[in-house]
């Protein structure tokens, strides 16, 4: 067990650091079928100079907990896998959208995860070092997060555990700074929003190689009339920054 370091606080972590970060997320009812459309996400990500990330991102169907540190996990096959993507350390936050063709259908009542993880053995070889994702206000969750929360897994280059183990952690940390775009089977669209409420500094760290494969943000979107009273969704992100003593670690 190793500690984990918030804000100069030690704790205890009683899992270990995860290889794997996404969002979780639990579609929406829209009128009679039920149908939503999730059109794109985006995560911002602090990768220091010299790093070079080589990761797909991904959607999956979610069981169990929509908040982090409470025993669920990605199941099934992926409903949505990119491309290989590169990310190339520059000293900056830089803003990776994921934009799937034709979007990825999540029926109500489910849950969901969007994550980006480098555990494909082929871009796990071929990454270097560690990078920082935005973090709103840690350990609490913002009023347009969806309902879940940042979820992460320490599968390192074994995607099959992605979906064969429960992902790890031991605390709800909050969540990641991120946006996503859905519409629903009668044309309405609702925007899920956490980056207002991130101070753009704060980060959760220790993604990539060595560190975390996989980080993702969770979901828990209500009935329509609730999101549309709401606005623009339900969608947070949380970013902290992990000082790798052993494992993660949060600062500001």
């Amino acid at each position: 067990m190793s500690p984990i370091t918030l804000n100069g606080v030690t704790m205890r972590r009683f899992l270990v650091a995860c290889l794997m970060f996404g969002v979780v997320v639990i579609a929406p009812v829209s009128g009679s079928a039920g149908t939503w459309t999730l059109n794109d996400f985006t995560f911002h990500i602090y990768a220091p100079a010299g790093t070079h990330q080589e990761f797909k991102a991904q959607v999956y169907a979610w069981q169990g907990s929509v908040l982090g540190g409470e025993g669920g996990g990605a199941v099934g096959s992926a409903l949505y896998s990119s491309t290989t993507m590169i990310l190339e350390g520059n000293d900056a936050f830089n803003a990776v959208t994921i934009t799937p063709a034709g979007g990825v259908s999540l029926v109500y009542p489910g849950s969901y995860v969007a994550l980006l993880t480098v555990s494909d053995a082929t871009d796990f070889a071929a990454s270097n070092g560690a990078t920082s994702w935005g973090l709103a206000p840690a350990f609490t969750h913002q009023p347009s997060n969806g309902g879940g929360g940042f979820v992460y897994s320490d599968n390192g280059n074994d995607l099959s555990q992605l979906t064969s183990e429960p992902w790890t952690g031991s605390f709800d940390f909050g969540d990641l700074a991120w946006t996503a775009h859905l519409t629903d089977d009668l044309g309405r669209s609702v925007t899920f929003d956490t980056v207002a409420a991130w101070d753009g500094t704060s980060t959760i760290s220790d993604w990539g190689t060595p560190g975390t494969a996989t980080y993702g943000q969770t979901l828990a979107i209500p009935e329509p009339s609730s999101i549309f009273v709401l606005g623009s969704g339900l969608l947070c992100l949380a970013v902290w920054r992990f000082r790798r003593i052993g494992g993660p670690s949060l600062a500001e």
